[in-house]
């Protein structure tokens, strides 16, 4: 093997991880939308901290509900977050609160233009 192909093995794992500043991406189970979709402020989401989720889907949809569980526990979160129309791709998800360490996996309810429900969904670990 070349020096570079080594370099690339060695940071193909790299490549894989999601960093909070540059968000994350995921598409409907039904591969019709992508959603990217970061905290509102870049910043790393926290145990028992409010943040809010700012996403970007595609194709434009009519409407979006984020919201967050914990599968492994079978509950959501405490409070209700709350959804913001941005613009005609890009929503907020206010209040968001992950109270306890854990996997969280956030869910993107996909609204078309026909009224049919696609789920994107993107999980995130809290220590």
């Amino acid at each position: 093997m070349t020096v570079k192909t080594l370099l690339l093995l060695a940071l193909l794992p790299l490549a894989a991880c999601q960093h909070p500043t540059r968000g994350f991406d995921t598409t409907s189970n039904d591969d019709v939308y992508t959603v990217h979709w970061n905290t509102a402020t870049g910043s790393e989401m926290v145990v028992d901290e409010y943040f809010t989720i700012r996403a970007t889907v595609d194709p434009t949809p009519r409407h979006v509900s984020i919201n967050a569980g914990m599968p492994e526990h079978r509950h959501g979160m405490l409070h209700e977050p709350s959804t913001e129309q941005l613009s005609h791709t890009t929503w907020l998800a206010k209040d968001m609160l992950f109270h306890m360490p854990g996997l969280w996996r956030v869910q993107f309810d996909i609204t078309d233009a026909n009224g049919t429900v696609h789920r994107a969904e993107s999980d995130v670990v809290l220590e």
